[in-house]
This record gives C-alpha cells, sequence and structure tokens, in this order.
C-alpha cells in the first residue's frame, strides 16, 4: 500500500529522520513513484537521475558509515494550491565528513496526499574529518 502523507510538516518531520535512521524504504515512500533528483554545483547541474535510480548510491553511501546524521534548519514551506515547495538548509554527519548545503523540494498534492515529486540540492561545504 502507498504511504500519503496529509500535512507537509510530516514531510519536515520525517525527511531527515528516515534518512538519518537508514529508512531508506520509508524515505523513498515520501516521493511519487516518477520523482526525480538533480544536483547542483554552483553554477552547474552535476547530475540528474530518476529517484529509483538514485536509491542504490543512497543505500550504499548509508551502508558506507556507521555516523549518518541529517538535519534541516532554516525552513521554509509555500503551499500554492495542490503544489507546494519545501527549502531547508541541511547538515550531514558521517563517519568521515560533514555536507552542508540546501535541499529544495517540489511536492504535488493527489486524492491521496503530498508526494515529493523533485529534490533539487546543493552541497555548500564539505568538511573531512581528518582522523589521527
Amino acid at each position: 500500500m502507498e504511504h500519503y502523507i496529509k500535512d507537509l510538516d510530516d514531510i519536515i518531520e520525517n525527511y531527515p529522520k528516515y534518512f538519518s535512521q537508514k529508512k531508506f524504504t520509508q524515505w523513498r515512500s515520501l516521493f511519487d513513484d516518477n520523482a526525480t533528483m538533480i544536483k547542483v554545483e554552483g553554477t552547474k547541474m552535476v547530475s540528474s537521475a530518476s529517484l529509483y535510480d538514485a536509491m542504490p548510491e543512497q543505500r550504499e553511501y548509508g551502508k558506507e558509515n556507521k555516523i549518518f546524521i541529517e538535519q534541516w534548519y532554516g525552513i521554509e514551506k509555500h503551499e500554492y494550491g495542490n503544489l507546494a515547495t519545501i527549502k531547508a538548509n541541511y547538515s550531514l554527519i558521517t563517519d568521515k565528513e560533514k555536507r552542508e548545503g540546501v535541499d529544495v523540494l517540489t511536492l504535488h498534492k493527489g486524492e491521496n496526499g503530498w508526494k515529493i515529486v523533485n529534490l533539487i540540492y546543493e552541497q555548500i561545504n564539505l568538511t573531512i574529518f581528518c582522523l589521527l
């Protein structure tokens, strides 16, 4: 059975929680089946893929790291009838690095609730932890 979100605040709460807990099946359930994921670096779009095609990389990155904590802050949400956007600054801390940037989600509200149809993100800072 497909999982639908009735309120945008549920996505704001569950997106970083599921990701941090490596509950990738639940995280994936927040997205439409045809959702896309786009990575931007500076002025260039460096990758674009269906979420389905991007999932193996997300799962592998989670598996590689014991520490895996994503946090959102500076969150903005806007509803436009059956469309919405959520913008959040993010911080992702793993065993060896800290990534910081911006996530922008585009959502559609169907008969059964909200689904993410597009995730575009930009990593702005990368800090590599030097273990001695």
